[in-house]
């Protein structure tokens, strides 16, 4: 599949890029990846549109996925986490190198989707680039060693955490005395430190260290690699749905979550549209919808005077119980809150999108705001202000202003934020 462009919201603050490393690119230090997501659009190949323009709404189904696989089994041998084998809809298959810049700044994102996104399953294997990265297969033999003593995440997760705190320090200008910026020589004295700290035979481990025994280990898992035919690069991602492994292109931790959201939305737990509905709304037409949420009922009233189109999809949803089961996903004070996923990834669409019509103010607590992608956000304060023009308001609250603050405030993908709330179904009356 070829690289997507992006409708994404002018107040995504962050986004976190997995600068990879390997004999193509220079490696950059890659700080501790954060990042405020905000109201955001379903990738789509729609063209940048005058605020003025109609509104109109467009087929936009999902991605086809690479029809051919790559030869991959995985075996006991392998180191998994997140769901299980039988439980999980998608396989990530991470290649990976502990000493690389932009792995380390990647595994962060990847343990906080695993842990806030069920049905996802990882599988690390090791690619160190020792062209690049003079202590990669040492790190390696660690993790293995540390494995054999049944502790292989907790040391993947302290040497990529170490490796982290040396690069911000080095992107600082500041001296660091982190492992990676050892000597060949004197990191397995730090790896045997690493090994004291999470309890392990640290005789065992440091002859382990000393005598090689699971270089050969290693080196296989690069072998098979190489026989992939693809590009050594780190981190690369190889993903499987329905047992079909195929490497997509992805530049940044957005574009893997979608590819997330694509393999949920496959799994045909719920309609995708061919078209967009026809437009049967019109401006003189008011309707009241009525948000049945686990802390209360909200009440919108909603005007096709404001926006026709728009109004027309949001009722066309509701209706066919598009919403029903949607989390909202993202509740910030202030701001706003954002629901209108049933897939619940924060990026399910109806299989069309809809723009145009954008004359649109939300500095007013209750506005109701359409994003193209079939979501919506009802505003909670000033901040909200500073997404005028870029959406399309269809309506505004009169009841249930103290529902909405009952709401919890919930993080896309933060495993410290609280369980979100649902919108168990929307009811349409026409007025």
């Amino acid at each position: 599949m070829g690289r997507m462009k992006w409708i994404l919201s002018a107040t995504l603050l962050a986004i976190l890029v997995l600068g990879g490393c390997g004999p193509k690119s220079t490696p950059e230090p890659t700080p501790t990846p954060t990042s405020t997501p905000v109201p955001t659009a379903v990738p789509v190949t729609a063209p940048t549109v005058d605020p003025n323009q109609p509104g109109y709404c467009k087929a936009n189904p999902l991605p086809e996925l690479p029809a051919t696989g790559l030869p991959i089994t995985i075996s006991d041998s392998d180191w998994s986490k997140g769901a299980s084998a039988a439980d999980a809809y998608m396989t990530i298959v991470e290649y990976s190198d502990f000493q690389c810049p932009a792995c380390a700044g990647a595994t962060p994102a990847i343990e906080s989707v695993l842990e806030t996104t069920p049905g996802i399953r990882l599988v690390f294997r090791h690619l160190p680039l020792e062209s690049l990265h003079d202590k990669a297969y040492l790190a390696a033999e660690a993790a293995e060693a540390a494995g054999a003593q049944g502790k292989f995440w907790e040391m993947y997760s302290l040497l990529f955490d170490r490796a982290i705190k040396g690069y911000i320090a080095m992107q600082n200008g500041e001296t660091t005395t982190e492992w990676i910026a050892l000597s060949l020589e004197g990191a397995p004295a730090e790896f045997a430190k690493f090994a004291q700290e999470l309890g392990l035979d640290v005789e065992r481990f440091s002859s382990d260290l000393e005598k090689g025994t699971y270089k050969a280990k290693v080196e296989a898992q690069v072998e098979e690699f190489g026989n992939l035919g693809l590009d050594f690069a780190t981190p690369t991602f190889i993903i499987s749905i329905n047992g079909v492994y195929f490497k997509p292109e992805i530049s940044s931790y957005d574009e893997l979550v979608y590819y997330l959201a694509v393999a949920k939305m496959k799994q045909g737990n719920f309609t995708l549209f061919d078209a967009p509905p026809t437009v049967t709304v019109a401006e003189a037409q008011t309707y009241q919808a009525t948000l049945k949420t686990t802390q209360g009922d909200i009440v919108l009233e909603l005007s096709g005077a404001l926006a026709p189109t728009h109004v027309n999809s949001f009722v066309f949803l509701a209706q066919q119980q598009w919403y029903d089961g949607s989390e909202f996903f993202y509740v910030r004070d202030n701001f706003v809150a954002l629901t209108g996923d049933p897939s619940n990834t924060s990026y399910g669409y109806p299989g069309y999108y809809c723009d145009g019509e954008k004359q649109s103010t939300f500095s007013e607590v209750g506005t109701v705001g359409a994003l193209p992608n079939g979501q919506f956000f009802i505003t909670l304060g000033t901040e909200a202000a500073q997404l005028d023009g870029q959406f399309t308001q269809i309506g505004r609250v009169i009841e249930g202003m103290d529902v909405l603050d009952k709401l919890a405030r919930a993080m896309p993908r933060d495993p410290t934020a609280p369980k979100p709330d649902v919108l168990q179904s929307v009811e349409i009356t026409e007025k």
